[in-house]
C-alpha cells in the first residue's frame, strides 16, 4: 500500500497545520501583576474554572490543527496504491488489453453478454490513462488479432471498437493471445501491463499455463459473476451413415446438460421431408441420445437440423448433419473361382439396392466399387491390394488353394504377422455345420426377431483349412466352423474393410447359396461393409473461425459459385489449383450453421459450421486460481482501475473538513456558553 501525490508542490504547505498550535501560544499573553488582599477564594473558584477551560481548549485547538491538515492535504490530490508496484501515475505506460471473444462470453448475465461488460471494463482501463501512455487491444478467439499493430495513442478509436465490438462463436487460443501481447510489449518504453478481461471459462483455462516476463505487471478481469447453467446439442449422427433411398435408419443428436439439476427439453428434427419432436429428461452433468427414426425417398446430400428450446446460452442450442442418401450401393465382383464368383453375382444381382458389376483385379484401385468380391486369390501384389482397402475400398476375399498371405498381413495389420500362413483347401463327406463367433455383431442384427431364419442353415463340405496363429488375433471373427476354424473375419485398415471369407459355394461344396438365407445375409454384409461411401466428402463440418474447403470436381466455371449461409449472406471464396483438382476456399465463418455451395442457381454441396462443445460448460475458475494468473484479479465493477489508477483520496478529506469547520463551530459555541 502506498499513497501518491497528484500536486506534491503543495506539500510545504503542510506547516500550516501547525498554525492553530502557533496561535494558541501567541494568544497566552501574561497579565498584569495587582496588589490584593487575600485571594484564596478567587484561587479556589480559579482552580475549579481551570479544570473546565484546558480540555475545552485542548479540543478546540485538535479540531482547528486538523481543519488545516485536511485543507492542506484536499489539494494534494493523493492517490491510494494498494499493490505499490503500479504506484506511479506520472509514469509512461503500454498496455495491452486482451478482451475475450470466444463463444461462452455472449451467455446473458445481468442483462447484458459477458462480452459487453468485459468490453466496458476494457473501455473504463483506456479511459484512465494519460496523453502520454500507449494501448491496444487483442481480441482473445481462434485466430487472435489486435485493432492496432502496435500499441498507439488513440484511445478514442480503441474506445469506439470496443462498442462496435461482436462477440463471435469461436473458441480460443489463449498462447497465440498472450504471445502476440508480449512481443508487442517488448520494444515498449516506461511500464508494460497486460490486462486479461475473460469469463476464465474452466474448459478453457484449466489446463493452460501462461508463460508472462516478469518485467511485465499482469492484471485480471473476470466478468464471470454466476453460476450458469445451460443445455446444448453435442454433437449429431446416423445410423446407417450412408443409407439408400427407402432405407430405415436412425439420427441422433446427444443433448448435455451442464447443470447440477435434471432438465426436461424438447429435441425438434427437422429436414426437407421430415419434422420430428420428442420430450426427453437429462441427468445432471450428464446427456442424452434421443434417435429418431426415418427414411428418404430422394437421392442426395440431406441436411438436416437439431435443436432445443432457446435459454440464455442459445448459440449450442442446435446443429446440422449431412447425410448423403445413396441411389444405390455400387458393388464388384472379379474373375477367380467360377462357382464363388458366380453365387455372389447372382445374389448380389437380386437385390434392387445393389448395382452389381464385373471388376477386373488390377484396376481395383480405380473402380468406383463400394465393395468389392474376390476369390481365389493366391496372394500376389498384396501391396496395391492393402493400398486400394486403406483408401477406402472395401473387399470380400476367399484366398486360393495354398496361397501365401503372410506379407499381406503383415502390412494389413502392421506388427502382428502371422507365424505360419499356409491355406490348404479340405473337403469332407461329412456336412459342417457354421456357428457365430459374435452374437452382438451387426451383420446378424436382422436375424435376431427369427422373421428371416437361421442365416447359417446349411451344409458345408469344403473350406481352408490353416493353424490358428495363420491370421493376425486384432481381427473380428464372425462365423466359424464348429470345430473353431474361422469362416468369416473382419480387419479395418485405413478408411476400408478387408473381410476374410472362408466359405465355398456351389455344388458339391456347400448348399447354402442355394438357402432362402442367403440372399438376405448378403444384403446385410454389404449394408454393414458400406457405412461410409468413396463418393462421401472427407470434410464437410468445420469449427468456427475455420475457413471452409470444397472440392469442385466438375467443370463449373468458378467466377459462377458461390457460399451462402443461413440467411443468405455471402461469404468470399478463393480458388486453388492443385495438379488436376480444384479447390475453393472461403474466409473465416464465425457464424455457426449451414452453409450451401452453390453454382448459380443449382446447389453443388453443403458445409456445416458447428459450435464447439467445449464452449458450452459455462463453469469457471475458482477466484484463487484466476488470481494465480495475474499480480492483481478482480472481478469487475471497476476494481481493476482502482488498482492500476489508484483509488482518489481527497473526496474524503474534502468530507473530513467539512465535518470538521461544524465540529469547530459547535466546540466554540459551546464554549461561549459555559
Amino acid at each position: 500500500m502506498e499513497i501518491v501525490f497528484q500536486n506534491p508542490g503543495f506539500l510545504p504547505f503542510l506547516l500550516l497545520a501547525a498554525a492553530p498550535l502557533i496561535l494558541h501560544l501567541f494568544a497566552r499573553a501574561r497579565p498584569p501583576v495587582y496588589m490584593f488582599s487575600s485571594n484564596s477564594l478567587l484561587r479556589k473558584i480559579l482552580k475549579y474554572r481551570m479544570r473546565l477551560k484546558k480540555p475545552r481548549d485542548m479540543i478546540l485547538l485538535a479540531v482547528r490543527t486538523l481543519l488545516f491538515f485536511s485543507l492542506v492535504m484536499l489539494f494534494l490530490l493523493p492517490l491510494l496504491f494498494m499493490n505499490s508496484n503500479f504506484a506511479a501515475p506520472f509514469e509512461k505506460k503500454t498496455v495491452l488489453i486482451i478482451v475475450d471473444a470466444t463463444a461462452s462470453t455472449s451467455y446473458l448475465e445481468g442483462g447484458q453478454t459477458r462480452f459487453a461488460a468485459g468490453c466496458a471494463e476494457a473501455s473504463e482501463i483506456i479511459s484512465g490513462l494519460g496523453s502520454g501512455d500507449r494501448a491496444n487491444v487483442i481480441w482473445l478467439k481462434y485466430q487472435s488479432s489486435a485493432v492496432y499493430p502496435a500499441p498507439g495513442p488513440n484511445m478514442n478509436f480503441l474506445q469506439q471498437e470496443l462498442r462496435r465490438a461482436s462477440v463471435t462463436a469461436e473458441t480460443s487460443d489463449i498462447s497465440s493471445a498472450v504471445s502476440l501481447a508480449v512481443g508487442m510489449l517488448e520494444k515498449a518504453e516506461g511500464r508494460r501491463q497486460i490486462c486479461v478481461i475473460s469469463d476464465f471459462q474452466a474448459s478453457e483455462w484449466g489446463e493452460i499455463a501462461v508463460k508472462i516476463p516478469k518485467t511485465v505487471d499482469v492484471m485480471t478481469i473476470s466478468t464471470g459473476k454466476t453460476a450458469a447453467s445451460n443445455q446444448s446439442v453435442a454433437r449429431v449422427f446416423s445410423r446407417p451413415a450412408s443409407p439408400v433411398i427407402g432405407e430405415d435408419l436412425t439420427l441422433f443428436c446427444e443433448i448435455r446438460n451442464f447443470s447440477p439439476e435434471p432438465r426436461q427439453c424438447t429435441v425438434y428434427l427437422k429436414t426437407s421431408e421430415i419434422r420430428h419432436e420428442k420430450e426427453i429428461s437429462i441427468p445432471a452433468w450428464g446427456s442424452a441420445v434421443p434417435g429418431f427414426k426415418c427414411s428418404f425417398k430422394n437421392s442426395g446430400i440431406v441436411p438436416y437440423k437439431f435443436e432445443i428450446g432457446e435459454d440464455l446460452f442459445p448459440d449450442d442450442n442446435s446443429r446440422w448433419g449431412i447425410l448423403n442418401v445413396r441411389k444405390f450401393i455400387s458393388a464388384g465382383v472379379a474373375a477367380g473361382d467360377e462357382k464363388n464368383r458366380s453365387c455372389w453375382y447372382k445374389a448380389l444381382k437380386s437385390i434392387g439396392w445393389i448395382k452389381t458389376d464385373t471388376v477386373d483385379i488390377d484396376t481395383i484401385g480405380k473402380s468406383q466399387a463400394d465393395i468389392v468380391f474376390l476369390s481365389a486369390w493366391n496372394g500376389e501384389n498384396p501391396e496395391a491390394l492393402a493400398s486400394c482397402i486403406g483408401a477406402g475400398h472395401n473387399v470380400v476375399c476367399c484366398p486360393a488353394d495354398g496361397a501365401d498371405l503372410a506379407k499381406f498381413f503383415s502390412i494389413l495389420v502392421p506388427g502382428s504377422a502371422p507365424r505360419d500362413t499356409k491355406f490348404a483347401l479340405e473337403s469332407s463327406k461329412k456336412p459342417r455345420k457354421m456357428k457365430l463367433a459374435r452374437q452382438d455383431a451387426e451383420i446378424f442384427s436382422l436375424f435376431a426377431t427369427g422373421e428371416f431364419g437361421d442365416p447359417l442353415k446349411g451344409n458345408f463340405m469344403t473350406r481352408l483349412n490353416f493353424p490358428p496363429l495363420a491370421l493376425p488375433p486384432t481381427g473380428d471373427v464372425l462365423l466359424e466352423y464348429d470345430d473353431g476354424i474361422p469362416a468369416l473375419a473382419s480387419y479395418r485398415h485405413g478408411r476400408g474393410v478387408f473381410y476374410f471369407w472362408n466359405i465355398f459355394l456351389g455344388e458339391e461344396r456347400s448348399d447354402w447359396a442355394s438357402s432362402p438365407q442367403f440372399v438376405p445375409f448378403m444384403g446385410e454384409l454389404v449394408m454393414n461393409v458400406c457405412r461410409d461411401p468413396l463418393d462421401l466428402p472427407e470434410k464437410t463440418s468445420f469449427s468456427p473461425g475455420q475457413k471452409m474447403v470444397f472440392d469442385l470436381k466438375g467443370d463449373e466455371s468458378a467466377e459462377d459459385l458461390s457460399l451462402a449461409g443461413e440467411d443468405e449472406k455471402i461469404l468470399p471464396v478463393h480458388q486453388i489449383l492443385s495438379a488436376d483438382k480444384r479447390f475453393f476456399v472461403s474466409d473465416p465463418a464465425e457464424e455457426c450453421g449451414l452453409y450451401t455451395w452453390k453454382h448459380r442457381d443449382s446447389t453443388l454441396g453443403y458445409s456445416t459450421v458447428d459450435f464447439v462443445p467445449i464452449e458450452s460448460d459455462l463453469r469457471t475458475l475458482p477466484e484463487q486460481t484466476i488470481a494465480k494468473i495475474g499480480a492483481i484479479s478482480s472481478s469487475g465493477g471497476g476494481g481493476i482501475r482502482d488498482f492500476v489508477h489508484g483509488i482518489e483520496v481527497w473526496p474524503y478529506f474534502l468530507l473530513l473538513a467539512v465535518l470538521l469547520i461544524l465540529l469547530e463551530g459547535s466546540v466554540a459555541l459551546w464554549m461561549e456558553k459555559t
